[in-house]
C-alpha cells in the first residue's frame, strides 16, 4: 500500500497542469506561477508549447514526451526529475493524460514515490483519474456510489473492463463500502482513493481493498472530507454474456412484465436477480 500526503516542500515533484484549449488567457495564476518556478517542462510538442510560454515570457528547458517516444523517454525523464525540485507536465491543449501521453510516467512516479499533483484541473474525478496510475485512454464517471450494499456490489461488478472508473463516496459510508467489497470476495482488487483533492489535506491512497479497509479502520481521523474512489478492471469480476441477457430481454419483453423477465433470465443464466435488474434498468435509461 502507498500513501502520498500533500507536501510542496519536498524535492522531486511532478505537477500535471491543464493548459488553455483555445484562449491563451484561460489559464490560472497558480498554473503560471508553478510553470515559472519549475526546473523543466515536459510537453508533447515544443513548437505548440512555446507559443503559450512566450506569451507569458516563461523560459524553461523542455523535454518531449509524446505517443511516439513515451516508452523510450520515460527513464531519462525520471532520472532528471530525481535531480531537481519540481517539474511540470503539460499537453498541447487541455488536460494531460486525457487521450494524451503521460499515464506511463505517472505510474512510474507513483512506484518511485515521486510526489504528483494536479493544477488547474478543476474537477475532482478527473484529478483522481489522472493521479490514479491507471490507464486514462478511456474514463467513466459514475457519480456517488450507492448507499445500499447490494447495489454497491452490482455497480462494481458491472464495470466495463480496461476503463478508468471514478465514483464519489461520502466519508460516513466508505468503511462500510470497503467491508462490503471484502465480504463479496473483492479484497484483493487494487484501487485508488483520493481525499480532499487540491486542498491542504490532500491524500492519495493506493492499494488493495483489504489494505485500505484495514488502514482506515486504524486511522479513522482520516475519514473526513471529500473522497473519490478509482477502479480499473483488467478482467470482469463475474463472467457472463451481457449480449445473451439483452437477447433474452428483447425476446421476453412482449410476453412478460419486467419482474417476471428478471426471474426468468436469472434462472436461465444463473445470475442474481439484482444483477439482471441493474442490466435491464441500464437499458431503459
Amino acid at each position: 500500500m502507498l500513501i502520498q500526503k500533500r507536501d510542496n516542500s519536498q524535492k522531486n515533484q511532478l505537477f500535471i497542469i491543464a493548459t488553455p484549449i483555445g484562449n491563451a488567457e484561460d489559464i490560472s495564476n497558480l498554473a503560471l506561477k508553478t510553470i515559472g518556478e519549475c526546473d523543466f517542462i515536459i510537453c508533447e510538442d515544443s513548437r505548440v508549447s512555446y507559443k503559450l510560454l512566450n506569451k507569458y515570457n516563461i523560459k524553461k528547458p523542455i523535454e518531449i514526451l509524446n505517443n511516439f517516444n513515451e516508452k523510450k523517454a520515460i527513464n531519462n525523464i525520471l532520472e532528471k526529475i530525481t535531480k531537481v525540485k519540481s517539474v511540470v507536465l503539460i499537453s498541447d491543449a487541455g488536460c494531460p493524460l486525457i487521450n494524451d501521453p503521460g499515464y506511463l510516467l505517472i505510474r512510474e512516479c507513483i512506484e518511485k514515490h515521486i510526489y504528483i499533483e494536479c493544477i488547474s484541473i478543476n474537477c475532482a474525478y478527473l484529478n483522481a483519474a489522472i493521479l490514479s496510475g491507471f490507464p486514462t485512454n478511456k474514463i467513466n464517471f459514475h457519480g456517488f456510489i450507492s448507499k445500499k450494499a447490494e447495489e454497491q456490489y452490482n455497480e462494481i461488478m458491472l464495470l466495463e473492463t480496461k476503463t478508468n472508473h471514478s465514483f464519489y463516496i461520502t466519508p460516513h459510508i466508505i468503511l462500510k463500502f470497503l467491508k462490503n467489497m471484502i465480504d463479496k470476495d473483492l479484497k484483493n482488487l487494487n484501487i485508488m482513493v483520493a481525499r480532499e483533492l487540491t486542498k491542504n489535506f490532500q491524500t492519495l491512497y493506493w492499494g488493495s481493498i483489504l489494505e485500505l479497509y484495514e488502514y482506515f479502520e486504524k486511522n479513522p481521523q482520516e475519514i473526513k472530507g471529500e473522497f473519490v474512489i478509482v477502479f480499473y478492471l483488467k478482467e470482469p469480476i463475474v463472467s457472463f454474456d451481457i449480449l445473451e441477457v439483452n437477447k433474452l430481454y428483447n425476446a421476453l419483453k412482449k410476453l412478460y412484465n419486467d419482474k417476471e423477465i428478471i426471474k426468468i433470465i436469472s434462472n436461465i443464466l444463473n445470475i442474481k436477480k439484482s444483477i439482471v435488474y441493474q442490466l435491464i434498468k441500464g437499458k431503459k435509461e
